[in-house]
């Protein structure tokens, strides 16, 4: 097989992972390479890097979602960020002779709703409006 087209998109791609806070779990593993690629010949043609990069597939300038460095290159970031956070990401990946993107891919955790809603102090006070029927035109 040849190597230079050996990397197709997969034939089922993820859906945008939505999943919520979490104090308990600190990081999150959503997809792998597999998630988006499809590698023709795994014996001779398989992927020696990923990397997750910006969207529109330039260097990554976040830090919470990271990729591993060996195969089955895991996705993985932070479940337990109290304010949540949405990040758009490319995910790039190589045998070394075929480059392969896969641009906006979109991650979000979803905040910590029990912090949501905060006290207003002071609290307004209780006012009484009356009504009146009477309507002036």
């Amino acid at each position: 097989m040849d190597c230079k087209i050996a990397i197709e998109f997969a034939t089922t791609l993820p859906n945008n992972p939505v999943f919520n806070f979490n104090s308990l779990i600190t990081t999150r593993t959503v997809e792998n390479y597999n998630s988006f690629f499809k590698v023709l010949d795994e014996v001779y043609c398989y992927l020696t890097t990923c990397a997750i990069r910006n969207p529109g597939c330039g260097p990554y300038s976040g830090s919470r979602i990271t990729i591993s460095g060996i195969t089955p290159f895991a996705i993985s970031m932070p479940q337990n960020v109290v304010e949540g956070w949405t990040e758009t990401i490319c995910i790039e990946c190589s045998n070394g002779q075929q480059t392969e993107q896969y641009d906006n891919f979109i991650v979000t955790q979803i905040r910590d709703c029990s912090t949501a809603i905060t006290v207003v102090i002071p609290a307004p006070s209780n006012s009484l409006l009356n009504y009146n029927s009477v309507t002036t035109t």
